[in-house]
């Protein structure tokens, strides 16, 4: 479904003025006044979150009676046992308050309970088989609305500190102290913190406390971590937090974390938000997903770089297969949706569910299904009678309404206005179905692309390090601050595009310095409509380093031709040219590349107009001989370089499409 482009505004009077009190390019400006930064005071405060100081601990209202009750745990030697969750902000939290609480003297067990197993959150049957193995229970990105199961606690003899992030029910907790921002009555100033940040806060007061040691770096990657990959917003507090921690990524290093960076090729001294959000969250979260989320925990915790190899490398492993079945439950399900024609009955809900569909991979699987349909989906799994599922909603649907709509017909749903879960009796889901399809037609729901937001106009020959580097001083990107996108207009080089690895299309661009590399992931399908001529493009940029090399090449969010269309020199065209496609003029051609190449046999693709001209052929001619070359396998186009390949087989030219098309429609006609 073609997405609609839609173009984020700034006042240009604003943007000039930021720009001159800041002493700021007009590009930076305009991007921090979009992000409502309009005085030269607010960006400094952006662009320096380093330099800002965060919130005492104690602010919190109840933090206090949290740090009390945990001392008077240390004296009595009482047994205490932390309640995490499986997910990465609740592994890092419970890593967060375990690792302290060690450093106090202050022994301590966790339990995490597994994702398909137990679920989310503090249950009354979870209280009851911990009775008797503790006499303080910390909960960590949990427990909020656990109301009956800490009163169960309480009747037990438990007491119980809540620290979470999640909205609060109606009804408080009986618990000694519950720490969660986004209470009503909460005073601490800052309300988005993600439950590792909450975890933190509490140790960075206990720390000052108990240790008489202050430390507002301590632990800090794990913040970043459980910050980032819970998707809240990068900015206050947050954003001040994860960028001190990704500075600092490099020093005292995690040996697991350190081999499970190592495996995936992120540079600790070079990490990003988005190598967490992209690299490291995935692998961590795959524990939880298709194991147990101990093993991201135990990574974490480890002190030996043996074991941390080793549980990196399992993590690895159980994060290819989530891969395998996520790839393999989408087919499916798209399979069934295209197949019951709910698209082309035009239904703005997608309701489907299989059998032998792995539960842990629902949500993520439902996520994609929303982003190819741009459309809410319910997607959910048969396992002996009952349907298990995940919801995910696009912009500006609130999944809410239809899961009311649908409760009668299900033995428990529940959730948020854009992610949901939901438990079905397999005899009631054609009517769970149709409550949520009726509900959405009466809401007059239609089905429309969310939006793609464009921050600025961007030609390619600006883009280069200098202007990479400034777009830098943005991070850390993620929600709240996105990376920013660009658009531009944009020719195919002559080597095309082509689809490469799992369904992603590679294209080199031309611009009138010279040549760019674009990929977009997952847009394989968009390989097909590209005809040459003039494209418009909606990309963000990323930094490529190869043998020493640093390159800018620039991640596709959209592509479409240009209207109107221009007929690209650069497109091959099958009509007879002014060389005379025969094997005397490739082999010359051939031979002029051998030469002008180096000693790694490269040749920078910035010099394809001199070299067509010692050729003394056209430039539309030159590219299609490197075509013809390229389907042979004699040369490979990367990164804006054109490399020799060695060849240890001969090689005809009839074996080349391009080839045999010329030479098929250059051949005279029999007589």
């Amino acid at each position: 479904m073609k997405r609609n482009w839609k173009w984020k505004s700034a006042s240009e009077e604003a943007v000039q003025q930021l720009s001159q009190q800041a002493g700021l390019s007009p590009l930076l400006a305009r991007l921090l006044t979009q992000r409502g930064i309009t005085t030269a005071a607010q960006a400094h405060a952006f662009l320096f979150p380093g330099e800002q100081e965060v919130p005492s601990p104690f602010q919190f209202s109840e933090m206090e009676k949290a740090v009390a009750r945990i001392h008077q745990a240390l004296d009595r030697r009482e047994r205490v046992l932390i309640h995490g969750d499986y997910d990465v902000d609740g592994i890092t939290s419970t890593c967060i308050l375990l690792e302290t609480f060690r450093e106090m003297g202050l022994e301590a067990e966790y339990y995490i309970p597994g994702r398909l197993e137990e679920g989310y959150g503090l249950q009354v049957e979870r209280v009851e088989k911990l009775a008797g193995q503790c006499d303080l229970l910390i909960t960590v990105d949990c427990g909020t609305t656990s109301v009956e199961a800490v009163r169960r606690a309480n009747d037990l003899k438990i007491d119980v500190i809540i620290t979470d992030h999640h909205d609060p029910g109606p009804e408080r907790p009986p618990a000694v102290a519950v720490l969660n921002p986004q209470r009503e009555e909460e005073t601490y100033p800052e309300k988005c913190l993600s439950g590792a940040g909450v975890a933190w806060k509490l140790a960075q007061a206990l720390r000052e406390v108990v240790l008489s040691r202050p430390d507002d770096s301590a632990q800090l990657d794990l913040v970043a971590l459980g910050t980032v990959a819970d998707v809240v917003p990068l900015l206050g507090e947050n954003r001040i937090l994860v960028q001190r921690a990704l500075k600092g990524f490099h020093e005292n290093p995690r040996p697991g974390l350190w081999a499970l960076m190592d495996l995936v090729k992120v540079i600790p001294a070079q990490i990003t938000a988005q190598s967490i959000a992209y690299r490291l969250a995935p692998r961590l979260n795959a524990a939880g997903r298709m194991d147990h989320p101990r093993y991201a925990l135990d990574l974490l915790m480890t002190r030996d770089p043996d074991e941390g190899r080793e549980l990196a490398f399992h993590l690895q492993q159980l994060n290819l297969k989530r891969q395998g079945l996520e790839s393999k439950i989408f087919t499916e399900a798209g399979a069934l949706i295209e197949r019951d024609g709910p698209l082309t009955r035009g239904e703005p809900v997608l309701v489907v569910w299989g059998e032998g569909w792995h539960r842990g991979v629902l949500g993520i699987v439902a996520a994609r299904l929303v982003q190819y349909y741009q459309r809410p989906v319910f997607l959910m799994t048969v396992e002996e009678g009952v349907a298990y599922g995940s919801a995910r909603s696009v912009d500006g649907v609130n999944l809410l309404p239809l899961l009311d709509a649908a409760r009668p017909y299900a033995i428990s749903c529940g959730g948020h206005e854009e992610a949901a879960g939901m438990k079905v009796e397999i005899q009631h889901l054609p009517q769970f179905k149709n409550a949520i399809c009726e509900t959405a037609a009466s809401l007059g729901l239609e089905v429309r692309p969310s939006p793609l937001w464009i921050d600025a106009s961007l030609p390619l020959e600006q883009v280069d390090l200098a202007l990479w580097e400034e777009i830098q001083r943005l991070e850390p990107f993620g929600a709240g601050n996105e990376e920013p996108v660009f658009a531009a207009q944009a020719e195919l080089s002559g080597m095309g595009a082509r689809i490469v690895g799992n369904n992603h299309l590679r294209l080199t661009l031309r611009h009138p310095r010279g040549f760019i590399n674009a990929i977009g992931f997952g847009q394989g399908d968009k390989l097909e409509p590209l005809t040459g001529g003039v494209l418009e493009i909606a990309f963000t940029c990323h930094l490529n380093e190869y043998r020493g090399r640093r390159e800018i090449d620039l991640h596709l969010k959209d592509l479409r031709p240009a209207a109107p269309a221009v007929p690209s020199p650069a497109t091959p065209v099958l009509e007879t040219s002014s060389s005379g496609w025969d094997r005397q003029t490739l082999g010359r051609l051939y031979r002029l590349l051998q030469k002008s190449c180096n000693e790694e046999r490269i040749i920078a693709l910035q010099n394809a107009e001199l070299l067509a001209k010692i050729a003394k052929m056209s430039l539309k001619d030159f590219y299609l001989g490197l075509k013809i070359f390229q389907e042979l396998g004699l040369v490979s186009l990367e990164r804006g370089q054109l490399k020799i390949l060695a060849v240890d087989v001969k090689r005809e030219l009839t074996d080349s499409p391009t080839f045999r098309s010329l030479a098929s429609s250059t051949a005279k006609p029999e007589r």
